[in-house]
């Protein structure tokens, strides 16, 4: 919580955070949102988040195009 609000609206900068060196007990793993957040702020993550319904939008695309229920499947595994 204190990450995302430190970050603000556009972020304190890229590698700027200070809340991965002390406080968030592994920054690379369960807490990069916090991470992404503090450094590029609510623009960041939404950015981050548009394109990950984007990768799932297409996926499903793909999925319900498939030819058989191998490839639909695979598709949206």
């Amino acid at each position: 919580m204190i990450a995302l609000s430190r970050g603000g609206f556009v972020g304190v900068g890229f590698g700027e955070g200070h809340e991965k060196n002390l406080f968030l007990p592994q920054p690379f793993s369960d807490f990069i949102l916090a991470s992404l957040g503090e450094e590029h702020g609510f623009a960041g993550l939404l950015v981050v988040f548009v394109l990950l319904v984007i990768v799932l939008w297409r996926g499903f695309r793909i999925a319900l195009r498939a030819r058989d229920q191998y490839g639909f499947l695979l598709a949206a595994a």
